[in-house]
């Protein structure tokens, strides 16, 4: 998006949507840290609730809401670019535990695609919808080409993902304290294939070990689905 080539009214637009993405994240992040980072309160939830009824009520077209917003979304490029830092500084600790790790990435990246795919048969879905959800547990930038590579919808594919995201970093908490699991390699892979961006952010506050395992998981489940996806497709 040129800013040169943008009207006066375009301008203002951009700049007062994402002011009120930045002013609704800091305030769901601030409620997140008063409630002790309740699940529920998580800031994807807390900030994207009341934006999109705001959204709503002034009849803002998504339209031109996506156009007012390109450059947060040109942001997610450098952000996961970042999480390589992490990684960097606990490359030792991965390097060690590379087979574990591959292996966890192997089964997880085949069986969660395939379990909504199941969830989702009963309730009789359009093939558009069940090939829009096997990317699901990866990243939006991975998820949107996948999908328009398969035929899925890359649109209905991302808007999977960020409620993937937003499910798996809630609930995940919960069943590691349920399960009493403390290893912080665990929990980060766990939630790096499972909640891809979401769960690698939530990983990094755990702690820079959780934040490497949860960025490896992460990068190594996106290139999985990436190369297994439009293959598993083409030999149906």
């Amino acid at each position: 998006m040129n800013i040169g080539e943008l009207s006066g009214y375009t301008l203002a637009l951009a700049i007062a949507c994402i002011a009120a993405c930045v002013f609704a994240y800091v305030v769901g992040l601030r409620l997140w840290r008063r409630l002790h980072h309740h699940p529920l309160a998580h800031p994807l939830v807390t900030a994207t609730i009341p934006l999109v009824a705001v959204l709503m009520w002034l009849q803002v077209p998504a339209d031109s809401w996506r156009a007012s917003t390109q450059l947060l979304y040109w942001l997610l490029g450098p952000s996961i670019v970042a999480i390589a830092i992490p990684v960097y500084r606990q490359r030792r600790t991965v390097l060690h535990a590379l087979k574990p790790v591959l292996l966890a990435v192997v089964i997880g990246g085949v069986v969660a695609p395939l379990l909504a795919i199941l969830v989702a048969l009963p309730f009789a879905p359009t093939r558009e919808l069940l090939l829009s959800l096997l990317p699901k547990s990866v990243t939006s930038a991975i998820a949107f080409p996948v999908a328009q590579s398969i035929g899925g919808n890359p649109e209905l594919a991302v808007g999977i993902v960020i409620v993937t995201g937003i499910v798996g970093g809630m609930v995940a908490p919960w069943i590691f304290r349920a399960l009493r699991v403390t290893d912080a390699r665990v929990i980060g892979l766990v939630l790096g294939v499972v909640a891809h961006a979401v769960g690698t952010a939530r990983a990094i506050e755990m702690g820079q070990r959780a934040g490497a395992f949860a960025g490896v998981a992460l990068a190594l489940t996106g290139v999985l689905t990436a190369l297994l996806v439009p293959l598993l497709v083409a030999l149906l």
